[in-house]
């Protein structure tokens, strides 16, 4: 299926005001900081934690987007979010695009000068190369097994469904609502309807799990 690529860039123990100076000269025309609007996003997020922000102005549909980074450890910034400068959405394919040229002009540019480097993610992934081989396991036994024109309404569709939830959550596997309707649509073959509730079910369950662990 098709995913969102994930730039991480893992500091080799600099602070992120530091890694922001040394991007600077590898921004280029099309790259710029946005100071303002990243002060906004600090101010707008949930928990602490340095936040960088960029613009880029080589979009083809958009004059601008910007993109977001945060310190999501001691030693580590991702990026979390690329987003048009007006009301709009911007599709999977331009926000891989966006990424992928951060990554190539500016972060792995000062990867080769300092002690830091940048991973960024593929733009493809199937069942096996994104879950524990446990989970892929019990994921695709489910969706081979089911009727896909009922969902896990059936008493042995629904058995196997919540056994790929609890090895989910055994696995402390964090299979995020968004990847898994893609997969259950693009690569095992559902319809839109039951893969968006077969994933809206999964959060809940696992949420419901978590709860229970909490508590215990």
């Amino acid at each position: 299926m098709k995913l969102f690529r994930e730039l991480t860039i893992d500091l080799g123990g600099a602070s992120p005001e530091c890694v922001a100076k040394l991007m600077r000269p590898h921004l280029g025309k099309e790259w710029a900081e946005e100071r303002e609007y990243q002060e906004e996003i600090r101010l707008q997020a949930p928990s602490g934690g340095t936040w960088l922000s960029y613009s880029y102005s080589g979009h083809k549909r958009f004059d601008k987007v910007f993109l977001s980074m945060v310190e999501t450890s001691p030693s580590k910034l991702k990026v979390m979010n690329i987003v048009p400068d007006r009301v709009g959405e911007i599709s999977m394919d331009e926000y891989n695009e966006a990424v992928r040229d951060f990554a190539d002009r500016v972060a792995s540019a000062v990867s080769k000068d300092a002690k830091i480097s940048c991973c960024l993610t593929n733009d493809q992934g199937s069942v096996n190369e994104l879950y524990p081989e446990s989970v892929a396991e019990a994921l695709v036994r489910f969706s081979s097994l089911a009727n896909k024109s009922t969902g896990a309404a059936h008493p042995s569709d629904r058995e196997r469904w919540m056994a790929f939830i609890v090895e989910a959550h055994k696995a402390s596997e964090p299979v995020d609502t968004f990847t898994l309707r893609g997969l259950l649509e693009q690569d095992l073959g559902w319809g839109e309807d039951f893969a968006w509730k077969l994933a809206g079910n999964y959060e809940n369950s696992r949420e419901l799990l978590a709860y229970y662990d909490g508590i215990r």
